[in-house]
């Protein structure tokens, strides 16, 4: 009979475990742009705004810049949110629909090398 008992707690313990760590992807990882900026609006600090961001680039977002976001005072006006398709005769930028539970297609545009490049230089920075 105590053997069940531990063989039960055992399932248990086996099942929590990753059930945990989902909860925690799916409430507490932002999803899309508009949890993004909430998460750092809301932090309580850098350090806890900063732990969503890879370590390797995390000079990238600095305190500062999160005191820019915190401090503003205000919502934005606008949270756009854009996925780019770099091809090797073309570059697509599709901008999808922020804080909805699936995407949606607001616009697609052909961008030429030169704005790609920009983009690209942005994302390179480690």
């Amino acid at each position: 009979m105590n053997l069940t008992k531990e063989r039960t707690l055992l399932i248990f313990l086996v099942m929590l475990i990753p059930l945990a760590i989902t909860y925690y992807e799916v409430f507490y990882t932002p999803k899309d742009s508009l949890e993004l900026y909430q998460h750092f609006a809301f932090a309580d600090d850098f350090n806890e705004a900063q732990e969503i961001v890879y370590e390797e680039y995390q000079g990238n977002f600095t305190e500062e810049e999160f005191q820019l976001i915190k401090d503003s005072g205000d919502s934005p006006s606008e949270i756009k949110q854009f996925t780019l398709l770099k091809y090797e005769d073309k570059n697509i930028l599709i901008e999808t629909s922020p804080g909805t539970k699936k995407l949606h297609v607001l616009n697609v545009k052909e961008i030429p090398d030169e704005e790609m490049k920009a983009l690209m230089d942005i994302e390179d920075q480690p």
